[in-house]
């Protein structure tokens, strides 16, 4: 019976030397503490061998960590599906669509991302930084947080965009700098770490509690360096945006603060020009159009092919621009691509807008 559960039992990495029953209380946490202890839990449990959270094959939120998940189910169920294991997504079926929906932060998750996650925690502070790699469209994302201090659930709108570069040097540097770690630094308990890597040939963690490696001051130094691009982004982004709500530049200007390329500048200008809309009206528009630096990138490509069918042309939550178009004729480039941004950050609100047939049809820039 042994040998089989040893043979079986991926939960467990039973070395001969550990294969005694052991009582333990509570349910396994390598984060907070040794166990979390529910009322319902607080039963002695017999269990053989070492428990090795790296072969626990569940499917985790990368923002939270939370495996409290619920899948997604696309088209019309003919039958009464479990709400609590299963989320609608809607009834167009896309290859690049979420498969699970974290039920902790609300976030969707991509079966083909891959991402990083680092959490420093102590009494007072916690904090996260995260970097993601979606695979189907490869596009690459940064994400740094003072959890203590989010007002928004939802971490996945502090995603930022960065270049391709900046990713493989943090992987490549992390590589460096962890060759030689173990996989748990036990200690006083006082100060928590974890680092979860699930990349395309690696699925790792490396859990600290109040023990570090000898070269832990250069991995932070990486993690600092991470966090600065982060908030150098957003400190960019909230200037800009300041600047448009104050009034302060041209559209033009604002355009160009943007895109440095002075073709794609004025491709863009133009564009607004033969909208004939009010420069506030515009530059509202614009702030939608480049809040994501794959939906600016997209329009541009539009305006130059004058085609919404487009080789890569990103998808969000199953709707590509064409598609967008489709539904809604009455929109103006401007208007299908504020409309994609709209998906990301307000998905219920853009399915509701799509379930409604667009109830107002001359609708360029949706309300917020």
């Amino acid at each position: 019976m042994l040998n089989e559960n040893k043979e079986t039992n991926s939960k467990y990495n039973i070395n001969p030397e550990d294969n005694i029953p052991v009582e333990i209380y509570g349910i396994p946490d390598y984060m907070l503490n040794k166990y979390d202890v529910k009322p319902e839990d607080n039963i002695p449990q017999r269990v053989y061998g070492i428990p090795n959270t790296n072969n626990v094959n569940l499917k985790k939120c990368p923002y939270c960590g939370s495996t409290n998940l619920w899948k997604y189910l696309y088209g019309k169920p003919s039958y009464n599906y479990d709400k609590d294991k299963y989320c609608l997504g809607g009834c167009i079926i896309t290859e690049n669509q979420p498969t699970h929906k974290c039920k902790k932060c609300k976030c969707d998750i991509y079966l083909d991302e891959e991402y990083i996650k680092v959490e420093i925690k102590d009494e007072e502070n916690s904090f996260l930084l995260l970097l993601i790699h979606n695979n189907k469209s490869n596009l690459y994302g940064l994400v740094f947080s003072d959890l203590n201090n989010l007002e928004d659930n939802d971490i996945s709108k502090l995603r930022i965009g960065i270049s391709q570069n900046k990713y493989n040097e943090f992987v490549d540097n992390l590589n460096k700098i962890t060759n030689v770690w173990k996989d748990t630094y036990l200690g006083d308990g006082r100060f928590f770490w974890n680092i979860s890597i699930n990349l395309d040939n690696t699925q790792k963690n490396i859990i600290g509690n109040g023990d570090f490696p000898d070269n832990w001051n250069e991995f932070i130094d990486l993690l600092i360096e991470y966090e600065n691009i982060f908030k150098n982004n957003n400190k960019m982004n909230q200037e800009m945006l300041r600047n448009i709500e104050n009034k302060n530049l041209s559209l033009k200007e604002i355009v160009k603060n943007k895109i440095v390329d002075p073709f794609f500048a004025e491709l863009v200008i133009n564009h607004f020009k033969e909208e004939k809309m009010p420069d506030v009206v515009a530059k509202i528009i614009f702030k939608k159009l480049s809040k994501y630096d794959d939906i600016l990138n997209e329009f541009t490509k539009f305006l130059i092919k004058k085609t919404y069918d487009l080789t890569d042309a990103i998808e969000i939550n199953g709707y590509t621009a064409k598609k967008i178009h489709e539904l809604n004729p009455n929109f103006p480039p401007t208007g299908v691509y504020t409309f994609m941004e709209l998906l990301r950050t307000n998905p219920e609100k853009a399915q509701k807008m799509i379930k409604e047939n667009f109830k107002n049809k001359d609708s360029v820039l949706p309300k917020d």
